[in-house]
């Protein structure tokens, strides 16, 4: 028998070769073609969706992710067709909530509350956000319109309830403001009655006409006006009734009436005081002066001991 040569030909050293390597070859192809169209669905995105700079944005990664799940959802022999479909639909799904984010953002960008602040602008552009984005991905413009007219709608209110107070209390202002005082009035009388009028106008509530305010306010400034009107006429009463003082003392000194209680000048810078005290504790204000006149040629008799005139008979 010839010798037997254990070492296989070439021929056949190479067929176990391929053998053994098609395996692991078309595993890293398969995956390096994976690969592949993962990036190229990520890079697919809109370009305000990437990143900049080398650095992916959050939605290229989540564009990743969602892509890389879907093709994990396959079965192992999938083809790249049904791969690359896979990875296709969730990059559009991406987009499309990318695009619906847009349209979000943009709505409630312009949003600017009429007669509101910048804060309240601000508040209220997050709030619309908010809902927005809670939307279904492709809500149409009417709804998405209706979705944020609803969350601006608290918004709206507290800016009218706002402005409700700022002109009540501007009309409160008016009314108290707007209070006329004699010229002589005292400034400490006038401040008290301003403040007593501003007491009374905060019991009325919020929205109080005009005129419901103007009465409030003159129930409280009237007595007090009445008071300062009584006391100066008072005492316009009391320095008309010393001015009578003297006239009256010439007349008794001329019918020699005084006797020996002094001269008429003399007397008058003694008992004026005096008289200017009682009529002062007297007089309400209200007097004729006929009335104030009469009372202090009485006073004056009084302070002299000087008898009333007889009234001769017929």
């Amino acid at each position: 028998m010839a010798t037997l040569d254990p070492l296989p030909t070439a021929e056949v050293t190479q067929s176990l070769v391929h053998a053994e390597m098609a395996g692991p070859l078309a595993q890293w192809k398969r995956r390096t073609n994976i690969e592949k169209i993962l990036i190229e669905v990520r890079d697919s995105l809109p370009y305000a969706a990437r990143g900049r700079w080398g650095q992916l944005s959050d939605w290229q990664v989540r564009t990743l992710n969602a892509a890389k799940a879907a093709i994990q959802q396959l079965r192992d022999q999938a083809t790249m067709e049904e791969i690359r479909t896979a990875a296709d639909r969730a990059g559009d799904a991406i987009a499309r909530e990318f695009g619906h984010h847009q349209a979000c953002e943009k709505m409630a960008s312009s949003v600017y509350l009429r007669g509101g602040c910048n804060e309240d602008d601000q508040e209220a552009r997050q709030a619309v956000l908010k809902v927005l984005t809670a939307l279904p991905v492709g809500s149409n413009e009417k709804r998405m319109t209706e979705t944020r007219d609803a969350a601006l709608a608290p918004f709206h209110q507290r800016i009218a309830d706002r402005q409700a107070r700022e002109r009540d209390r501007a009309n409160r202002e008016v009314v108290v403001g707007h209070a006329a005082f004699p010229s002589d009035f005292p400034r400490e009388d006038k401040a008290r009655a301003i403040a007593a009028a501003r007491k009374a106008l905060d019991t009325l509530p919020q929205g109080a006409s005009m005129e419901a305010l103007a009465q409030a306010r003159d129930r409280v400034f009237a007595p007090l006006l009445a008071t300062h009107s009584q006391s100066k006429q008072k005492a316009e009463l009391v320095n008309a009734g010393v001015r009578e003082i003297f006239p009256y003392l010439l007349k008794l000194q001329s019918e020699t009436r005084l006797g020996g209680t002094g001269t008429a000048w003399g007397l008058d810078g003694r008992i004026t005081p005096v008289i200017r005290k009682r009529l002062e504790a007297e007089l309400r204000g209200q007097e004729a002066p006929e009335e104030v006149a009469k009372r202090v040629r009485k006073m004056v008799r009084e302070e002299l001991d000087i008898a009333p005139k007889a009234v001769a008979r017929a």
